[in-house]
């Protein structure tokens, strides 16, 4: 399970750097012009974010046995 979590974090991580460089618009930073990409980028760290405590749990779980 610990590699599958490892693979969703990577592909998250991945898929922000494409977003950042690929579908940003620079030139225009409101949220008119990048309100989608700002979205994906936060709920790709949210992603990143609950995958690293998902970890966490699980070892202090696997010690606590």
């Amino acid at each position: 399970m610990n590699t599958v979590r490892k693979f969703i974090m990577g592909f998250a991580g991945i898929t922000i750097l494409v977003i950042i460089c690929f579908m940003f618009n620079f030139t225009d930073l409101s949220w008119n012009g990048n309100g989608v990409n700002y979205i994906l980028i936060f709920s790709q760290i949210c992603i990143i974010t609950s995958m690293i405590f998902s970890n966490r749990h699980e070892k202090t779980k696997k010690i606590a046995n």
